[in-house]
């Protein structure tokens, strides 16, 4: 997590790869973004 400290200390907030998520099919994107996913979790 070296990375993320060093993007912290630069003031990024958005980063992206594997610092988020390993790579997921496009099916697996589009849940998402279904409503109330965040509830199924």
């Amino acid at each position: 997590m070296q990375q993320l400290q060093m993007l912290r200390a630069m003031d990024c907030d958005e980063y992206q790869g594997f610092l988020f998520s390993r790579p997921i099919d496009a099916a697996a994107v589009a849940q998402m973004f279904v409503p109330n996913r965040a509830a199924q979790v």
